[in-house]
């Protein structure tokens, strides 16, 4: 991700509730399991994108991640995930 990119990152999470993950921070140790999140990630091209997701068991092991349910990473276990923020009814970002 280049440093334009950071910058409006940093400014964009600075607000409205995100909390930093992943490379960013430690993950945290309990989310609700199967509850609503907005994600941001960094996309194959290193853009910056963002998705609706759910916190989910990911194996038999218990190991947890965030799932995408939409955009364009619908279905994926989101790896490069560095912000994220919890979703009420009719409250994602635009």
């Amino acid at each position: 991700m280049n440093s334009e990119y950071r910058k409006k990152c940093r400014e964009f999470i600075s607000k409205d509730g995100w909390k930093r993950y992943g490379i960013i921070d430690e993950p945290p140790s309990i989310l609700d399991v199967g509850k609503e999140f907005e994600i941001m990630y960094e996309d194959m091209d290193g853009k910056p994108c963002l998705c609706s997701a759910v916190w989910e068991k990911t194996n038999v092991m218990g190991q947890r991640r965030f799932k995408a349910i939409d955009g364009m990473a619908k279905g994926n276990w989101m790896s490069a995930v560095f912000a994220y923020r919890e979703v009420e009814d009719g409250e994602r970002s635009e």
